[in-house]
């Protein structure tokens, strides 16, 4: 005996903030989910709130009521507060966690925010390469540490590499000495493949050439 099918009248989220009571109604898979399998419904909505780092989320049992025909849903929850970042760590990394910590720019107490933790990565990245380390690879993870999050970078750093000689080649008409003058970049410098492209455009800039390439040999110190 199914009886009579009610219309939803409300559905209610007593304590929500970071979503609209309509947004949570749709990640929870439609008010059926609270019937059928309130579990499941419970559960999307914690990882909705987990993926926007509310890690301290409460979210209890959704209580259904039938009444003058329709049905009532209300699901109390307590956010709590967004994730904030408690510690910063640099795994395998060789160089003074100070100076990284001042490259990275990762505010400890400061809430955690996916963007700034890609920005640093950027930044610690642009700080080995002006050293030298020009295959360093730089990757963040971040690990829950209760109701906030540790940010911890990993670093392969590989070897420095400088710059040994610099060999001029296809030159027919223009002086050695201006391309040397324009590059910015000598023997004995640590090789940046940041300096490497601004050196291309320094020599087309010039008016000169037609096709300019800076390119480093894989010794150690490199040839370029």
């Amino acid at each position: 005996q199914p009886g009579p099918r009610l219309p939803l009248a409300e559905a209610r989220f007593p304590g929500t903030a970071a979503f609209s009571p309509s947004r949570l109604l749709s990640i929870a898979g439609g008010a059926a989910q609270f019937l059928a399998a309130p579990e499941a419904a419970v559960h999307a909505i914690r990882s909705a709130y987990h993926k926007r780092y509310y890690l301290a989320v409460e979210v209890a049992r959704p209580v259904v009521r039938a009444a003058g025909g329709q049905v009532f849903i209300s699901v109390p929850i307590r956010e709590g507060l967004p994730a904030r970042v408690r510690a910063v760590r640099f795994a395998a990394a060789t160089q003074p966690a100070e100076e990284l910590s001042r490259a990275a720019q990762i505010e400890i107490g400061a809430p955690y925010e996916e963007s700034r933790v890609l920005d640093a990565v950027s930044r610690l990245r642009d700080y080995y390469w002006e050293r030298g380390y020009s295959r360093v690879h730089v990757s963040a993870t971040a690990q829950p540490a209760g109701a906030d999050l540790d940010v911890v970078f990993s670093v392969t750093e590989a070897t420095r590499t400088a710059v040994e000689s610099i060999e001029i080649t296809g030159l027919s008409q223009t002086r050695q000495s201006l391309v040397r003058n324009s590059i910015g970049v000598k023997s004995g410098d640590s090789l940046d493949p940041r300096k490497l492209a601004t050196a291309e455009r320094k020599l087309l800039a010039l008016g000169t050439f037609s096709r300019a390439t800076v390119a480093p040999s894989p010794d150690n110190p490199a040839i370029l």
